[in-house]
């Protein structure tokens, strides 16, 4: 990974474990596409027929990629599988995908569009983070395990807001008061100035709203208990957060690179404690 003059592969011809076909390496028996070396500098790839999984990884900082076909016979993509090709316009994910890993396109800068097939019944946080002209993720009408709603990727039951594409151009927002759950890096990336968050959300993800850099304030409802580490980090704008009574945990650097932030809550409360751990200004609200 990431060994960016590497042009190919090769497996010795008696390995039994293993083996390379023009340079790339997959497991013997061709079920598992385990690395594409990023400096093979291929612009258009057909995983061939065969292949049931894409391994974590595989095709991470092929830069030049701008089109894959997955073949029908996938049925999981793993983990930053394809992070980093910031060539990367187009995908078509096939029918017989089950699993998308943890940011499985995270940083494909050039994707325009993706839609979730029927099959995949498992999707990993921030699938589609930092894929900065990615305007709507689209779901299968047929999927019983997700849904789009406005192009906002969403679990099936309205209850975990999965990912907001970063391309999408909207500056305000009202998550649905079905979500109960931000989850992990669901708003990264955004060009949101602004979000509110409904009564019924309880938890805000790893993430969630890091390097939001025009984001200038967040009001957090008295129904939330948790904010994950790292939820707010390098919000550059954000000047104000106010923090209820109902938060018992604060994750570690929840508010780091908000240089210019004040955090607003009870005296005595995690809030505080938290803003006084992290050297960030506090002031008293209630």
């Amino acid at each position: 990974t990431g060994c960016d003059k590497l042009t190919e592969i090769q497996v010795s011809a008696g390995n039994t474990h293993f083996k390379s076909v023009d340079g790339i390496l997959f497991s013997a028996d061709g079920k598992t596409l385990i690395q594409v070396p990023c400096g093979k500098s291929l612009t258009e790839y057909t995983i061939p027929d065969g292949v049931t999984s894409i391994r974590e990884d595989a095709f991470w900082s092929c830069e030049s990629l701008t089109s894959v076909t997955i073949s029908n016979s996938v049925t999981s993509i793993g983990n930053e599988a394809f992070a980093n090709c910031k060539s990367l316009t187009s995908v078509t994910i096939p029918n017989n995908v089950t699993s998308i890993g943890d940011g499985a396109f995270i940083g494909c800068r050039s994707l325009t569009s993706v839609t979730i097939p029927n099959s995949v019944t498992s999707i990993g946080y921030g699938p589609f983070t930092g894929c900065d002209k990615l305007t709507e993720i689209l779901v299968s009408a047929g999927n019983t395990h997700f849904k789009s709603v406005d192009g906002i990727l969403f679990t099936a039951d309205g209850k975990t807001l999965i990912q907001f594409p970063a391309g999408k151009s909207l500056t305000k927002y009202t998550i649905p008061e079905s979500v109960t759950s931000i989850g992990d890096d669901a708003f990264s990336h955004t060009s949101l100035t602004s979000v509110t968050i409904p009564d019924s959300v309880t938890s805000i993800g790893i993430s969630a709203f890091s390097s939001c850099e025009s984001l200038m304030s967040v009001t957090i409802p008295n129904s939330v208990t948790s904010i994950e580490s790292s939820a707010f980090s390098s919000c550059k704008s954000l000047t104000s957060v106010t923090i209820p009574n109902s938060v018992t945990s604060i994750g570690g650097w929840a508010f780091s690179g908000c240089a210019n932030v004040t955090i607003y809550g009870s005296a005595g409360s995690e809030a505080e404690r938290y803003a006084k751990e992290d050297g960030i200004k506090f002031q008293v609200k209630w």
